[in-house]
């Protein structure tokens, strides 16, 4: 059996490594994204750019400011809000996907 090393660097790198239903719903995520930006005006599109860099910084610091209880530490208790906050996003750009284009 081959084990392979992973550091600490290359951990940080993919910060949904360790949660495949996270990393499914990141993916997801990014997929919807770029399809409504596709759909969208110039002028649209960089409004949804600015929105999603909030949206971003937004879940960050949301999910750093977790803390784990008795039961689970840190890490598990940040992706369990990542995880949650990342298929509200999912959600509302659904509806926005699937709302008549405003032309």
């Amino acid at each position: 059996m081959t084990v392979n090393k992973v550091s600490i660097e290359q951990l940080r790198e993919d910060p949904f490594a360790d949660d495949a239903r996270l990393a499914k719903a990141d993916r997801e995520l990014n997929a919807l994204y770029l399809h409504l930006l596709k759909r969208l005006k110039p002028a649209d599109q960089e409004a949804l750019k600015t929105d999603e860099r909030d949206w971003i910084q937004q879940r960050e610091t949301e999910a750093a400011s977790v803390k784990g209880d008795y039961y689970d530490n840190n890490r598990i208790a940040s992706d369990r809000v990542l995880q949650r906050l990342t298929e509200q996003r999912i959600a509302e750009l659904r509806k926005r996907i699937d709302s008549p284009r405003k032309q």
